[in-house]
């Protein structure tokens, strides 16, 4: 199952008025929810290669930003995470990624080592840094949280 990387829908449930997306031990999980609380239980549906692409660029967001468990988090189409914590569900509207100017030129500096989603090649420059330090966008990102406390990594970009 690991392998496949699927999703599913369970089709008896919305969350504040969206349905989300479920990894299968996410959707073990919530079947057992189900189960204590004796709420009806009919259906899961697999997500549509569409909408698969559509979920794996939100959960590549949410993994920029944070430590995302999969196991106890679910996503919405629209960008919201559903995480499951004391038996109820709390909602979290993710930020929607906007297109980033890269630096012009091509880069002698090495990129970060830290493993990233969606890593564009492209190399970012600090705006609250003094130097040439370059980093990839997730590394941006991860440096402006933990270093500036700017949690929208647009913010942090050089221009």
């Amino acid at each position: 199952m690991d392998d496949l990387d699927a999703r599913f829908w369970c089709k008896d449930c919305s969350i504040g008025g969206a349905e989300y997306a479920r990894t299968w031990r996410n959707s073990v999980l919530h079947f057992q929810q189900h189960s204590s609380r004796w709420r009806p239980f009919h259906s899961w549906e697999s997500v549509s290669a569409e909408d698969r692409a559509t979920i794996a660029t939100r959960e590549t967001t949410a993994c920029t930003f944070e430590k995302v468990d999969w196991n106890i988090v679910a996503m919405s189409l629209d960008g919201r995470a559903a995480t499951l914590v004391g038996g109820e569900y709390k909602i979290k509207t993710l930020p929607v990624p906007k297109p980033l100017q890269a630096l012009a030129g091509p880069s002698s500096t090495k990129s970060s080592t830290t493993p990233v989603p969606a890593n564009d090649g492209r190399k970012y420059k600090c705006r609250l840094c003094p130097g040439n330090r370059e980093f990839i966008l997730g590394g941006l990102a991860m440096h402006s949280r933990d270093k500036h406390g700017i949690m929208n990594v647009e913010e942090a970009i050089r221009r």
